[in-house]
């Protein structure tokens, strides 16, 4: 290996030119972080890779120049190439790309400091020696004003990524980010500012301030550069200000004589929950890149500007401070989400035991029904209860909404028929004492539709009524008609003053009921097409042809009416809770 500099021949194994001790390589990829988000190396220290002029392979497989353990990298990952002076990242057709700066690319141009995320793995892109350093000036010596704070710059990313695991928010991350932001920039004071529970900016963590200024009344800040921060989302830089005309009725510039300001967004990169920010207090939409709080330093010094290398240091610092804001976030919302969780978990399963059996047989007639919640917790309800031993009760009804909210409902409309039929099972004043207890416990804000009936498996007479539900549709073979089962009937909760009537009918053999909620019949293909009626007495006529034949179970008739419904819907996600329950006399 010849040195680029003195041109003395090394052995290939040889880092370091032996005769004028330079480096022999061209750049160096640090490992900032590993697969799932911890510090690169077992004892703590920064994994580098040296990159030489033949550049070099990444990936998974063992016969790559650079051998990254991550799952998420492909066996042959990406190259990065040594042309003219220049280094270049090549995407080689990776599962899951390659990014430089949050940006996916397939072949970009690299320069120092720029950072690559490849999986779950981010490194460090230092060319030192590139361009005019070294390779285009070999007589120049090789020098580099922050070689002495390099390794300690990326040892402090390194413990704010390892800190970023932790679900709390610790002042100890944002103190490594100021200081260091002292020290790339040179200025004189660094405050980190962070929203508060009224989005309000407000100091968090400062360096080369006290305490006691910082919680004074008079405490001044250059404002309008944060507002200026803020309202771009842009790293903002002042320079030479006591010079600069602009700047010459600024109050807090002029009282502080500050030359050099520089403010800096801490925004994540990711889109964040709108119910873990700030900004869901207030009302405001959060958009996908949210901010956090702002870095703030300043120096009555005249900065002699702010190198290219260095701008991208502290973003780098800034960036590395805001994930780990919304990491914290993040956890808090996970641990929020698991209790959620549970709590609806143990609600889910409370209310599926409210349920009946699936079917039931009879030596008169056979029931079955299908019941599938948009949500966890669904707003339909359904019941089939025996009243004696020839009496039996079913009633099905859909609470306005869906959700949580909407299942406490139903659970009341549950315990409510309960509480009534273990007093009396006549169905008018059933439905009248439910109504008025829905009514105070919702305050009339809350409706359920609702249809019930009783069906006397000695006489086979139904008697039902209907609070604003869909009707039932009743087939009878004698007639090979379909009718629907419709009394005048407001919803229950509204007015629990309304009259209600009940009607009689005699089921014959061979007749189908098919109650149902509106969760099937407004189904909506991508055309936004409602399943409708039609679609419903469509499933069941083919049923009922194929019932004169071998007369399948009545399980499989709802079931295919909601597998129809699927299939409608293109398989995607229900909208609404969807529940239909079968009655077919023998």
């Amino acid at each position: 290996m010849q040195c680029h500099h003195c041109r003395a021949e090394n052995p290939a194994q040889f880092s370091y030119c032996a005769e004028c001790g330079l480096p022999l390589f061209l750049a160096v990829l640090k490992e900032i972080s590993e697969p799932g988000g911890g510090a690169s190396g077992a004892t703590g220290a920064i994994r580098s890779h040296h990159i030489f002029a033949n550049g070099a392979t990444i990936g998974r497989h063992h016969d790559n120049t650079v051998i990254l353990h991550d799952p998420l990298l492909s066996r042959f990952h990406a190259r990065l190439d040594y042309q003219n002076g220049r280094f270049y990242i090549q995407d080689l057709s990776s599962s899951n790309g390659v990014f430089v700066n949050d940006a996916k690319v397939r072949r970009r141009e690299i320069n120092d400091f720029d950072r690559l995320m490849l999986g779950e793995t981010l490194l460090l892109f230092r060319a030192p020696q590139s361009g005019a350093i070294g390779i285009a000036n070999p007589q120049r010596p090789f020098t580099d004003p922050l070689l002495h704070t390099q390794e300690e710059f990326l040892a402090a990313v390194k413990g704010m990524s390892q800190r970023a695991k932790s679900a709390a928010l610790s002042n100890e991350v944002l103190e490594i980010a100021a200081r260091f932001a002292i020290k790339i920039t040179r200025a004189e004071r660094a405050v980190i500012f962070l929203y508060d529970d009224h989005h309000k900016l407000q100091p968090a963590v400062y360096h080369n301030v006290t305490p006691s200024d910082v919680h004074h009344d008079q405490f001044e800040v250059s404002r309008s550069a944060l507002a200026e921060a803020e309202n771009t989302g842009e790293m903002v830089i002042r320079e030479e200000c006591l010079t600069d005309p602009r700047y010459k009725l600024n109050q807090s510039i002029q009282a502080l004589q500050l030359n050099t300001i520089i403010c800096l967004p801490l925004k994540s990169s990711h889109p964040i929950e709108a119910l873990t920010l700030p900004e869901a207090k207030t009302g405001k939409p959060a958009d996908e890149s949210m901010m956090f709080g702002v870095l703030y330093l300043d120096s009555r010094r005249v900065l002699k500007g702010l190198p290219q290398h260095r701008r991208t240091m502290l973003q780098v610092l800034a960036d590395q401070a805001a994930l780990t804001i919304a990491n914290a976030l993040l956890q808090k919302e996970m641990r929020e989400k698991y209790q959620l969780n549970k709590q609806i978990g143990a609600a889910k399963a409370m209310q599926q035991r409210l349920f009946p059996p699936p079917s039931f047989y009879h030596a008169r007639f056979e029931m079955a029904y299908h019941y599938a919640p948009a949500q966890q917790i669904g707003g339909d309800y359904l019941a089939f209860l025996p009243l004696s031993e020839s009496r039996f009760l079913f009633a099905i009804g859909d609470v306005v909404g869906k959700g949580l909210p909407a299942g406490l409902v139903v659970m009341t409309v549950h315990g409510g028929l309960y509480s009534e039929i273990s007093h009396h099972t006549d169905l008018l004043p059933l439905v009248r004492n439910l109504d008025r207890l829905i009514y105070e416990y919702a305050q009339g804000k809350v409706f359920v539709t609702f249809f019930a009936g009783v069906l006397d498996a000695g006489t086979m007479q139904l008697e039902y009524t209907r609070a604003g539900h869909h009707p039932p549709l009743l087939y009878c073979p004698d007639g090979a008609e379909w009718r629907e089962l419709s009394t005048a009937g407001m919803p229950l909760g509204l007015n629990p003053n309304i009259k209600r009537a009940v009607e009689t009918i005699t089921l014959q053999s061979g007749d189908l009921l098919m109650l149902y909620t509106d969760g099937i019949t407004e189904a909506r293909d991508s055309a936004k097409k409602q399943f409708g009626k039609k679609g419903l007495k469509e499933v069941l006529s083919s049923w009922l042809a194929s019932s004169d034949q071998k007369k399948p179970p009545l399980t499989e008739l709802v079931n295919a009416v909601f597998g129809r419904v699927q299939h409608f819907i293109d398989y995607k996600p229900l909208e609404d809770d969807t529940t239909l329950m079968a009655v077919v006399v023998k």
